[in-house]
């Protein structure tokens, strides 16, 4: 048991002695000091004045010009309806807005699309005055052949044109081919038109007339010649019928 103990003794000596040992290792080392050679550099005092010189380089607050009465009316109008559509009223109100202005403009655009097709085409505009008012009846009265003479002397050749045009629903009418009306839209009597062999001839005149007619396009005696024989031969077509 003695011989055990002397050992158990000896072995933690030697444990110390080796950690002792090792202590120098792990001792902080102690930097040396920097013993370089130093240059010191300045700055070159020509660049720095020519920079102070520059504009570019000038940095100065600018004064915001003073709000005239003017805009500041403006922004108290503005202010006050931000207030007003920020509240839950106000901005009920601004939603019904935006829908009765969509709304609106719908029904604007279907009204211009509308007036393209309607029997306005019986109501001569200011710029064309006519010698006769055309009513249920006088489509079958008017002396066609007499009053285009005439427009086209003139140099009317937009009204010369309409002429055509009523002249051609005239013929349309004789041959049972349209029900004429007044209230009628150019769209209808081309729905009425069956036959295939009119109703291309029919409707190219049909938006001739309404080009030069509703649309105000000016048509020279050359293009009002061309459309006069496209009439011409649609009319020869429905008399031979």
């Amino acid at each position: 048991m003695k011989r055990s103990f002397n050992q158990k003794r000896f072995s933690g000596l030697l444990l110390l002695i080796c950690v002792l040992a090792n202590l120098p290792s792990v001792a902080q080392v102690v930097p040396s000091r920097d013993s370089s050679a130093m240059t010191p550099r300045f700055f070159n005092a020509k660049i720095i004045k020519e920079l102070k010189a520059d504009s570019d380089f000038s940095y100065q607050t600018v004064a915001e010009p003073a709000i005239s009465l003017w805009d500041r009316f403006w922004q108290a109008v503005w202010n006050i309806i931000r207030q007003i559509f920020e509240t839950t009223s106000g901005d009920k109100v601004m939603v019904w807005g935006l829908r009765i202005f969509a709304l609106a403009v719908i029904a604007f655009f279907i009204w211009q699309l509308t007036k393209m097709h309607r029997s306005g085409m019986f109501n001569a505009s200011r710029s064309d005055k006519m010698a006769y008012s055309i009513s249920s009846e006088d489509i079958h009265q008017i002396d066609f052949a007499k009053e285009i003479a005439e427009a086209v002397s003139a140099g009317n050749f937009r009204l010369a044109v309409r002429l055509l045009y009523l002249q051609t629903l005239k013929k349309l009418s004789d041959e049972s081919l349209i029900s004429w009306r007044i209230d009628k839209t150019n769209l209808s009597y081309l729905n009425e038109v069956k036959q295939e062999n009119f109703y291309q001839s029919f409707r190219s005149l049909t938006m001739q007339f309404e080009n030069n007619w509703y649309g105000h396009i000016p048509i020279a005696r050359e293009e009002y010649e061309q459309v006069t024989r496209e009439f011409e031969s649609l009319n020869n077509k429905l008399g031979g019928e």
